[in-house]
């Protein structure tokens, strides 16, 4: 069977936030929740499987949550697994560490008290990463932009949805969701930072200036990329590409089927590489 190399690129820029507020004393009506609703992630993959089971609180509850622990939470698959997930560090996981197996059908059973939701997910095969590099792009006159590329190797006989996290030092700043058909570096881009030269020299100056306290909007020599790509069903991609998570402003998709749940159920399969930011005069020889 062919297969055709595709690639994306990260283009690092993280956008600062800046907020005004005012102060007004307002006298509000409203109810508390009857019932608590539960808002299920449900993950089956090659690296495990883990649900998370939290609940949406009433107004006048605390806003802190380390998870539902009072749920009976059962997967099971359509090659003979099943099992009931123990609770441990805010989390449902599998007691004999199980993992997923591309081709087979898994189904997540949630109840809690009078609320109960079930789904279905296959997980496909899995998309590898060929590599990742860093690279520098011109983007006009003199001006180049360090960028981080993802090679992917796309099997162009069937249709694959991607979902993409990256982290930096352990932390996530960006997720993406995508078709397979946009894997090319002119559709399937997406933003989580931004080094030129003149930013680089700008940034390290900034750091030795601070004492080492680092700003988020900026990157730093030494700062540890991870870039976990799942091959993902549709129903996944529809749940992440619907919502807010990529500035829509409308509630996600869910294939979660029962009564006062909200959320995810994904089998997916899940590549991962990992970066480093290289030292300025190192990154200027890879121009």
């Amino acid at each position: 069977m062919s297969v055709m190399k595709k690639y994306s690129y990260i283009l690092v820029v993280l956008a600062a936030a800046f907020f005004a507020s005012c102060e007004k004393t307002l006298d509000l009506e409203y109810d508390n929740a009857s019932d608590a609703i539960m808002v299920v992630e449900g993950n089956v993959s090659n690296d495990g499987i883990y649900v998370y089971v939290n609940g949406l609180s009433n107004v006048t509850d605390s806003v802190n949550s380390k998870g539902l622990a009072d749920a009976i939470v059962t997967v099971s698959g359509s090659d003979g697994y099943e099992e009931q997930l123990e609770f441990g560090e805010g989390r449902y996981f599998s007691p004999t560490n199980a993992k997923g197996v591309s081709g087979v059908t898994y189904t997540l059973h949630v109840k809690r008290g009078n609320n109960e939701c079930y789904a279905k997910s296959t997980m496909p095969e899995l998309t590898p990463i060929d590599s990742v590099e860093f690279k520098w792009m011109p983007i006009f006159a003199d001006v180049n932009i360090f960028m981080l590329y993802v090679y992917l190797t796309d099997n162009p006989d069937s249709t694959n949805y991607y979902f993409y996290n990256v982290s930096r030092d352990g932390k996530t700043v960006e997720f993406h969701c995508a078709p397979d058909e946009g894997l090319s570096d002119e559709y399937n881009s997406f933003y989580i930072g931004l080094n030129s030269e003149k930013s680089w020299k700008e940034n390290e100056k900034e750091k030795q200036k601070l004492h080492g306290l680092e700003k988020s909007n900026r990157l730093y020599s030494g700062n540890k990329f991870e870039v976990a790509l799942r091959t993902v069903d549709y129903n996944t991609y529809r749940y992440f590409s619907s919502g807010d998570f990529n500035g829509n402003g409308v509630n996600p998709t869910t294939n979660l089927v029962g009564n006062n749940c909200v959320g995810y159920f994904s089998a997916y399969a899940v590549d991962k590489r990992t970066m480093v930011m290289p030292e300025y005069e190192e990154a200027l020889k890879m121009q």
